[in-house]
């Protein structure tokens, strides 16, 4: 397969991480996206999303090999034909889960991915931190690092904001792609599915985060529509309007602690309010700052590396 028979990729291929995590935590996996912009260069997305799934596993933590104690095995972690293009596993021992070691597995996949895979197609695939992708893509150093939360329908993780600001420097990516392949391998599966999982609760956190501040209004919309139904108090006997008097104080006294509530939760809103809108430069601190942590995986052709 030779280069010459391929165009060039017009924008690269960026695709970040879900969020980022602490020093010492195991890195959330990369976002499930594919670009049209790769069939021109017969890669389909059922095979690059296989592609990013593989690299999760091949950095997911070593906690399934732990549960299962088989702490004197080697393991190979790369399942599907990405296996088989790299023509030998990448093992990991079990137990020995260092940062260290993710990074010479992530090295040796990427590595043979490109030789056999991506090279042979004119394109490179690399991982690029923050600062490294500002001098590839020029962009806008004055832009928002991140959109605001709720700008579209896509999960509100720190990635899929991040790639909303991105989009006029990058190929075009969407995210409708095929659910994740059956792993062969046993303990490939408990990695798959230990992905899954925490990708399921990052997207979840993030949606709810979005949805928090409009419980408030919610509720008070909920306790407004409560209504004492009494019969017309010249029906009632004496014992019955006593008691529909006492209801009805109560249902007062309940109302009147509603709305003191309700005051002070306003009060408190405007407070928080004004403090955000006095304080810009805090939040686009904070924002920059997780973005300053950011991770991506660029496919791009290899006249632009020249």
């Amino acid at each position: 397969m030779a280069n010459a028979t391929y165009g060039i990729v017009q924008k690269p291929v960026v695709i970040p991480r879900l969020d980022v995590s602490g020093l010492l935590g195991t890195p959330f996996p990369f976002i499930r996206a594919y670009s049209s912009d790769l069939l021109s260069f017969n890669i389909h997305e059922k095979d690059f999303v296989a592609f990013l799934d593989n690299l999760s596993i091949a950095q997911a933590p070593p906690v399934p090999l732990q549960a299962l104690d088989t702490a004197s095995h080697v393991v190979g972690i790369v399942p599907h034909h990405w296996a088989m293009i790299a023509g030998t596993s990448m093992n990991m021992v079990a137990g020995i889960g260092t940062a260290a070691t993710t990074r010479t597995q992530t090295s040796r996949f990427l590595e043979t991915a490109n030789r056999e895979y991506f090279a042979p197609r004119g394109l490179k695939v690399s991982t690029y931190k923050e600062r490294q992708l500002a001098e590839r893509l020029h962009y806008d150093l004055n832009m928002p690092p991140l959109a605001p939360l709720g700008s579209s329908s896509l999960p509100q993780t720190v990635g899929h904001r991040r790639l909303q600001v991105l989009m006029p420097y990058i190929a075009p990516l969407s995210f409708n792609v095929s659910p994740p392949m059956e792993q062969r391998n046993a303990l490939d599966r408990l990695a798959a599915k230990q992905i899954e999982r925490r990708i399921r609760k990052k997207e979840q956190d993030s949606y709810s985060s979005d949805s928090s501040m409009s419980s408030v209004s919610s509720v008070s919309s909920i306790s407004s529509t409560e209504n004492f139904v009494s019969k017309p108090r010249a029906e009632l006997n004496s014992r019955e309007r006593r008691k529909a008097d006492k209801a009805e104080r109560k249902r007062q006294k309940k109302e009147e602690k509603r709305r003191r509530r309700e005051r002070k939760r306003s009060r408190k809103q405007d407070r928080r309010d004004t403090k955000a809108h006095g304080q810009p430069d805090k939040s686009m601190e904070k924002d920059q700052k997780t973005v300053a942590k950011m991770e991506y995986i660029v496919v791009e052709s290899l006249h632009a590396l020249a």
